[in-house]
């Protein structure tokens, strides 16, 4: 019987990834995996900064620690004002 893969099976992969989620039950397991395929579908209208975003809207930082996040929209900003017309030919 032939399995088709959507990648490539490695099996040290395999078996790395089994090692990962041994602690793990199984709905835990399931809910990682629903996750995953939510990012996936988030990002396929336009790939944009999910987890940024959600890193504020959690309030996710830590200030003691070091931790920053430039917002998209200001970095897509600074980006313009420093690299404006390189930007339009690289991505037009």
């Amino acid at each position: 019987m032939y399995t088709q893969y959507a990648v490539n099976k490695v099996e040290s992969l395999e078996d790395e990834y089994m090692q990962i989620i041994k602690p793990y039950a199984k709905d835990e397991v399931n809910a990682f995996a629903k996750l995953f395929a939510d990012l996936v579908m988030m990002l396929e209208p336009s790939p944009h900064d999910v987890l940024g975003d959600l890193y504020m809207e959690l309030n996710l930082g830590n200030k003691n620690a070091g931790q920053f996040f430039t917002p998209a929209h200001i970095s897509e900003l600074m980006a313009q004002l420093v690299y404006g017309d390189q930007l339009e030919e690289t991505f037009a």
